[in-house]
């Protein structure tokens, strides 16, 4: 991606990063970053016009705040893991939803949090 302009060079960045939180393509990020870095170093922040930086600001707090998601997404699906992992017994529902409850055998269980 080569543009003479560095606010739309960050601002496509910006945009590759969103769509690749969106849709879970985190292998990507890595590279993203490393090249909005470099994108960023180029950009006049005092020359931007108003409606520039206000759009550039917008897009930077948008992609954070699914970053924090994707973060608090990680951490709760660790911890219900780590919950069912540690569970002496599993609730287990027959047909009629007949509540029981089976002894957990954690040597069958794979874990990989």
């Amino acid at each position: 991606m080569k543009t003479d302009d560095p606010l739309s060079e960050v601002m496509a960045l910006l945009a590759a990063e969103r769509n690749a939180l969106i849709v879970g393509d985190y292998k990507t990020l890595a590279s993203i970053s490393t090249r909005k870095d470099v994108a960023l170093g180029k950009l006049d922040m005092p020359r931007l016009p108003p409606t520039g930086f206000e759009i550039f600001r917008k897009a930077l707090r948008h992609n954070s705040d699914l970053i924090n998601a994707a973060i608090v997404g990680f951490q709760n699906a660790q911890e219900h893991l780590s919950n069912i992992y540690d569970a002496q017994e599993a609730a287990i529902y027959d047909r009629k939803g007949a509540r029981s409850a089976m002894r957990c055998d954690h040597t069958l269980m794979e874990r990989k949090v």
